[in-house]
């Protein structure tokens, strides 16, 4: 996790907002995905290998490992430690700070959760699977959206902005299906996630009271 190679594409979509450079933001947008992919098929090779080769029991059930049953959904806590990771990682970047601890707290943030979902297909745990990738998507949207205020907040302000143009404007011609595509599959993950982590936090917030009552 200490080379954290997602730390620099998680960066570079806001900056790429904030420059107008769509070309940036798209290609950053990719290569997120394609590396949390990457990371995913990564570990549910290696999950099967150890499944199948007798380096763990064979009955072990993963979702009662600890680290794994921690990632089973998001939660506040996991949902505001990635919004603060993206701070310190817009922070550091921007003020020329240990890129080594801003790298872990992206990775810690995101590269377990990715795991649990590979790990998940290796067991065929797909409500495991679920809770993991939602858990993923929530982490990863919450560092790009953190570091997006973050640089907002030191001043960093659109360009298309101090220009006479419009956003539309901003965009070449060229990119803009690209461009508005990327736009709406995150507006769409972002307002997806948000809804189906607040139902998650509430459900979890009257089971343990209901225990507690009871």
């Amino acid at each position: 996790m200490i080379i954290a190679p997602q730390v620099s594409s998680a960066l570079a979509a806001p900056t790429g907002v904030l420059l107008g450079d769509w070309e940036l933001f798209v290609g950053s947008v990719k290569e997120q995905g394609l590396g949390l992919g990457m990371a995913i098929i990564a570990a549910a090779a290696f999950g099967w290998f150890v499944r199948w080769t007798g380096f763990v029991p064979p009955g072990v059930s993963v979702v009662h490992i600890e680290l794994i049953g921690v990632r089973l959904a998001p939660s506040a806590l996991s949902t505001i430690g990635a919004i603060i990771a993206g701070v310190v990682g817009a922070f550091g970047y921007t003020t020329e700070q240990s890129t080594t601890i801003i790298g872990v707290m992206i990775a810690a943030a995101i590269i377990p959760a990715a795991a649990v979902v590979g790990l998940a297909i290796a067991w065929m745990e797909p409500l495991l699977g679920i809770g993991a990738v939602l858990l993923l998507l929530v982490n990863i949207l919450a560092i790009n959206i953190g570091a997006l205020f973050t640089l907002i907040g030191m001043g960093y302000q659109p360009r298309w902005r101090d220009s006479d143009g419009s956003f539309r404007e901003s965009i070449p011609s060229g990119q803009r299906t690209a461009v508005y595509a990327t736009l709406l599959v995150l507006l769409v993950a972002t307002v997806g996630t948000g809804a189906l982590t607040a139902s998650n936090i509430s459900f979890s917030r009257t089971t343990n009271e209901q225990v507690e009552t009871t």
